[in-house]
C-alpha cells in the first residue's frame, strides 16, 4: 500500500469515527459534513490505489510492429538482392558457356585447317610420286621403275634403314590408327645394296599396306637371317584379298576389288626392285586375314650401272 493511501485510509477512519459520533451526539450538520469528507476520502483512496494505465506496454508494442515491419523490408531487400545476383550469375554461366563453345569451334576450325593442308600436302606428293612413276613405267615399263643408282652398291643395314622408313609414316600411320611394329633377329642385318632402291621398296609396301587396310589395326615388320639370304616379312591385319586376286598384285597397273586412288605402280616398283637385287617376293592373303609380304634377298648382290 502507497504512503498516501495509509493517510487516506488514517483520514478515512477518522470521519468514519466523526460520523459515528454525529449519529449518535444527533448533531446533523455535522453528520452531513463528515460523511462528504468521508466518502470523498475513499473515493481519493480508491484513485490512488489503482493501476496506472501501462503506456509502456503500449510504446512496447508499437515499437515491435516497427521492428517486424523493418524486418520484413529486409527480408524482402535480401530477396531482392538473391534475385538480382542469380540472374546476374546465370548471365556470367551463359556468357562463359558461350564462350566455352566458341572456343572449341575455333579449335574444330583449326584443326580442320590443318588436316585439309596436311591433305592437300598428302595429295600434293601422291600425285607427283604416281605422276614420276607412271612417266617411268611409260618410258620403260617394268624396268623403267628401278631408281637410277648414283653410285656402286655399298654396305646397308637392312634394319636401321627399315626403322627409317618407317619413322615416315608415323604421322600418317597415327592419324588414321595403324601401329608398324619392327622386329629382327640382329641389331644390323647388312647386305651390299642400293641404299634408296630399299628405302623406296619398304616405303612402297608400308604405303600400300597402311592404304588398303581400310581401318585401324598394325602392321608388324620382321628381319630374320637364312644362310646367306636376308628374309623380311611384312604382315597387316587389314582386309585382305582373295587369293586369286593376290597372285595379281605385283602386275604393272594391278588394281584389286578393293582399290583405292592410285595408279597400282607400287607394290610393281618393289618387286622391280626386288627382282634387280636377285631375290624374291610373294604374298599371301585370304578375304578378311589381312595381307603378307614375303621378300627373300640375297645379301652380296649386283646393280648394274
Amino acid at each position: 500500500m502507497k504512503n498516501g493511501q495509509k493517510i487516506i485510509l488514517g483520514l478515512s477512519v477518522i470521519a468514519y469515527g466523526i460520523v459515528l459520533y454525529s449519529f449518535l451526539t444527533q448533531n446533523l450538520w455535522v453528520l452531513l459534513i463528515s460523511i462528504i469528507i468521508s466518502s470523498v476520502l475513499l473515493v481519493c483512496f480508491n484513485m490512488l490505489g489503482a493501476e496506472p494505465k501501462d503506456k509502456g506496454g503500449d510504446i512496447g508494442d508499437a515499437e515491435l510492429e516497427v521492428a517486424r515491419i523493418r524486418i520484413r523490408e529486409l527480408e524482402e531487400e535480401k530477396d531482392s538482392l538473391a534475385k538480382e545476383i542469380s540472374d546476374k550469375q546465370a548471365n556470367v554461366d551463359d556468357v562463359m558457356t558461350k564462350l566455352a563453345a566458341a572456343n572449341a569451334e575455333k579449335e574444330v576450325l583449326i584443326r580442320n585447317h590443318e588436316l585439309e593442308n596436311e591433305k592437300v600436302a598428302s595429295e600434293a606428293a601422291r600425285k607427283a610420286r604416281e605422276e614420276a612413276l607412271s612417266e617411268m613405267s611409260s618410258k620403260d615399263g617394268a624396268a623403267g621403275l628401278i631408281p637410277k643408282s648414283d653410285g656402286p652398291a655399298g654396305e646397308v643395314n637392312l634394319v636401321a634403314l627399315c626403322k627409317e622408313t618407317v619413322e615416315e609414316f608415323d604421322s600418317f600411320s597415327q592419324k588414321v590408327g595403324v601401329a608398324i611394329k619392327v622386329t629382327a633377329t640382329e641389331n644390323t642385318l647388312n647386305m651390299k645394296a642400293d641404299r634408296e632402291s630399299l628405302r623406296i621398296m619398304f616405303r612402297n609396301i608400308i604405303d600400300n599396306s597402311i592404304k588398303y587396310m581400310n581401318k585401324s589395326g598394325s602392321l608388324v615388320i620382321t628381319l630374320s637371317t637364312l644362310g646367306d639370304d636376308i628374309f623380311v616379312v611384312l604382315k597387316d591385319n587389314g582386309e585382305g584379298l582373295d587369293p586369286e586376286e593376290t597372285t595379281h598384285i605385283f602386275e604393272l597397273n594391278f588394281q584389286g576389288s578393293n582399290r583405292i586412288s592410285g595408279n597400282g605402280l607400287g607394290l610393281a616398283q618393289a618387286k622391280a626392285i626386288v627382282d634387280s637385287l636377285g631375290g624374291e617376293i610373294y604374298a599371301k592373303s585370304s578375304k578378311g586375314g589381312g595381307m603378307g609380304i614375303y621378300i627373300q634377298l640375297p645379301t652380296e648382290v649386283s646393280v648394274d650401272e
